[in-house]
């Protein structure tokens, strides 16, 4: 684990080791410090019934970064996080450009630059869900979606500006780093598909979190 992890939102307002996300996870997401691996505590004597889940995505040259979140094959009751997601308008441009979230999450939309902007949202049919008009420095609108799915977002004022809302079930879902790198933390014990979307491409697989610390890679070299 000698290369720097990109620490993913957990839905459930916890900070993962993922789904952001660039970004993202987004849902914001937080760098960690390179250097000296993540010290692993013997199995034997943690005693948890949560895991902490580190993997990679074998990353594909040029291709968007890669979303991933764990599917439960049983009943998971785990709160919207506490902090609402935030997409900002700045400099011509959307922040962050892909942006994960969970089903029924708010989502603030934000202008911060001295320039009328709109946020016009479509959804995978074409059909608009919203499209309002955001005043100069500190224009804001709050917006709650409600369905899974991928949302494209934007400006009609300024046709380079373009973002993405990937919108999930899952309590767990984030995004991986440059190099593929994800993890979950404070996960139930269980069964999952782990779920990884890189733009039309899609790969599944099972994963069991039967132990406080699972490594796994997705994909091939």
């Amino acid at each position: 684990m000698g290369s720097s992890l990109l620490r993913l939102f957990i839905f459930g307002g916890t900070y993962l080791g993922l789904l952001g996300v660039p970004s993202f996870v987004v849902l914001g997401c937080q760098n960690q410090p390179t250097g000296a691996p993540i010290p692993i505590p013997e199995k034997s004597r943690v005693e948890s019934r949560t895991s902490q889940l580190i993997g990679r995505i074998v990353p594909v040259a040029g291709a968007p970064p890669a979303i991933v979140m764990l599917r439960p094959h049983a009943p998971l009751e785990i709160s919207l996080p506490s902090e609402q997601a935030e997409m900002d308008q700045y400099g011509r441009a959307f922040f962050p450009q892909l942006l994960v979230v969970r089903e029924d999450q708010v989502v603030r939309f934000k202008n911060s630059e001295n320039e009328l902007h709109n946020v016009n949202v479509t959804d995978e049919s074409g059909a608009t869900i919203f499209n309002i008009g955001m005043p100069i420095l500190g224009g804001m609108y709050d917006h709650v979606f409600e369905q899974s799915g991928r949302y494209a977002v934007r400006c009609n004022v300024h046709q380079e500006m373009a973002a993405t809302i990937f919108v999930t079930a899952s309590p767990f879902a984030g995004i991986a780093d440059r190099e593929g790198h994800f993890s979950f933390s404070g996960v139930p014990y269980g069964s999952y598909d782990l779920i990884a979307r890189r733009g039309m491409d899609q790969i599944e697989q099972v994963v069991t979190l039967d132990t406080a610390y699972v490594e796994i890679q997705v994909g091939t070299e």
